[in-house]
């Protein structure tokens, strides 16, 4: 499991984690990620993986030490995934489930959250989704690669994004 701490200490000084940067994992194997709440931004590219490869890398499960609605306030650059369209996985959350792995695949979005970012849904596997009224915008590419069935409180959201799903 490859995790990311909530701080490092370089020397006699400690920094908090915020931000991963533009391909610092390339090219590293790992099957599960745990990321710490303190995350704001994930930058493209920072899992990327050989195109020309036969075989991919993928995530089966990531824990994120944060609610799901400090979730959708994380800056994804890109999908969170290796091999972008190639990859299902899981999210755990500090209280939810989310992913091919959860009880009946279905994803609740908590009151409060207001916008649902780009990629912050791409490739959860999920088959049905609640929106809350709070939500008012869907990026680009928030829930690329996913077959919803469902959709519950469209009505409040005044913008989507070309592509959003």
């Amino acid at each position: 499991m490859l995790i990311i701490p909530d701080y490092i200490v370089i020397g006699d000084k400690t920094y908090k984690v915020t931000s991963i940067a533009e391909k610092t994992f390339q090219d590293i194997y790992f099957l599960n990620l745990a990321l710490s709440s303190n995350i704001t931004k994930i930058s493209k590219n920072t899992f990327q993986y050989d195109e020309e490869e036969t075989t991919y890398i993928s995530f089966g499960e990531i824990y994120y030490n944060g609610s799901l609605k400090e979730w959708f306030d994380i800056d994804f650059e890109e999908y969170i995934v290796c091999n972008k369209n190639q990859t299902r996985f899981s999210l755990h959350t500090t209280y939810y489930l989310v992913g091919e792995n959860a009880i009946y695949s279905i994803l609740e979005i908590p009151e409060g959250v207001e916008i649902i970012k780009s990629y912050s849904c791409a490739n959860f596997g999920f088959i049905e989704l609640t929106i809350p009224s709070s939500v008012h915008t869907i990026e680009e590419h928030a829930f690329i690669n996913e077959v919803v069935n469902v959709f519950i409180g469209l009505e409040n959201v005044e913008n989507v994004h070309e592509d959003a799903f």
